[in-house]
């Protein structure tokens, strides 16, 4: 058993080196459909915590290059 023990590891990474290799590409990144994601915070429009959730959502569309849009909902409207 431990003479193959050696010879199973090298297959195992041979393999995974082959199939990590094999991809060609992909979609390029300015093609990308943006993610749009909900957040619900439960406080009334008017809280702090729910405009600081609204400029949070700006905050990380703009940090994404408008890749990530987030929608807040506000005063538990989801829940």
């Amino acid at each position: 058993m431990k003479t193959n023990y050696p010879v199973c590891v090298a297959v195992l990474v041979g393999v995974l080196a082959f199939c990590g290799c094999g991809r060609q590409g992909g979609t390029q990144a300015g093609a990308a459909k943006p993610v749009k994601l909900t957040y619900s915070v439960f406080f009334p429009p008017t809280h702090v915590q729910a405009r600081l959730a609204g400029e949070w959502a700006e905050a990380i569309k703009a940090r994404s290059g408008g890749q990530v849009q987030i929608t807040v909902f506000s005063g538990g409207v989801l829940t």
